[in-house]
C-alpha cells in the first residue's frame, strides 16, 4: 500500500519497495501511516529499532506479519504507533536472540496476535524464557517452520527456504523467509551465517 501523506513527523522506517507492478523500480519514501487500498500487491517496512531487526509484511488486503521486533520495547512500540498499526495478525521469530525477540515482548502486550512462527531454537536468556511464557500464554496458533514450509498472508505465500534443521547454532538456524510480486523479490535473512547460505545453495 502507499502511505498518504500527513503533516505528523513519523520516525525512521524505511519501505524497501511495494509488489504491484514489474515495471516499478524499489523506491525509499519518508514513512507514513499505513493506508490500504484494495489493489494487489504488499509492502514491505523495514523499521529501525536500533541494535536487531524488525520487518513488517503487509499484504493487499491489510494482513500483517511482524518478523522480529528488536531489543527495545519502547523502540518497537513507538515506531508501530507511528505507522498507525492496530492490529497485527502474526509475528515471526528468526531465531531467540534478545535482539530480534526482546521487542517482540511489547508487541504481544500491544495486540491479539493470531499465528506466532518460531525456528525451534532455544535460549537460556532471561528474555528467551520471559518471551516464551509470553506465547503460551496468548492463545495463538504457534507454529515452528522448517525449509519448504509457506506462511500464509492475505492471498500471498512467503517461502520458508531455511533452516532445514537445527545445528544448534542460534544465527546460523535463523528463519529465511522469501516473498515477491512480478519482477519484486525480498529475502529476509535473520542472522544467517555462510554456513546457512550454503545449506540454501544445496537445498537449491
Amino acid at each position: 500500500p502507499t502511505p498518504t501523506p500527513t503533516a505528523t513527523p513519523v520516525p525512521a522506517t524505511t519501505i524497501l519497495a511495494t509488489g504491484r507492478s514489474p515495471s516499478v523500480e524499489p523506491t525509499v519514501r519518508a514513512p507514513r501511516p499505513l493506508q490500504f487500498p484494495n489493489t494487489a500487491g504488499f509492502a514491505v517496512y523495514f523499521i529501525d529499532v536500533g541494535q536487531g531487526d524488525a520487518t513488517l509484511i503487509v499484504a493487499d488486503d491489510g494482513s500483517s506479519l511482524l518478523i522480529d521486533g528488536g531489543r527495545s520495547k519502547g523502540r518497537i512500540r513507538e515506531r508501530l504507533n507511528a505507522l498507525n498499526i492496530k492490529d497485527l495478525d502474526a509475528i515471526a521469530a528468526t531465531h531467540p536472540d534478545a535482539d530480534h525477540i526482546g521487542g517482540l515482548i511489547e508487541v504481544l502486550g500491544m495486540y491479539d496476535v493470531e499465528r506466532i512462527f518460531l525456528n525451534g531454537g532455544q535460549s537460556s536468556s532471561k528474555t528467551f524464557a520471559t518471551f516464551s511464557d509470553l506465547v503460551r500464554r496468548e492463545g495463538a496458533t504457534v507454529s515452528v517452520l522448517q525449509r519448504n514450509n509457506t506462511i500464509q498472508l492475505g492471498d500471498m505465500s512467503i517461502e520458508v527456504i531455511h533452516p532445514a534443521g537445527l545445528t544448534g547454532d542460534s544465527n546460523a538456524d535463523s528463519l529465511v523467509l522469501q516473498l515477491g510480486c512480478g519482477d519484486v523479490v525480498v529475502l529476509l535473512t535473520g542472522d544467517s551465517e555462510i554456513g546457512s547460505e550454503i545449506s540454501m545453495l544445496d537445498g537449491g
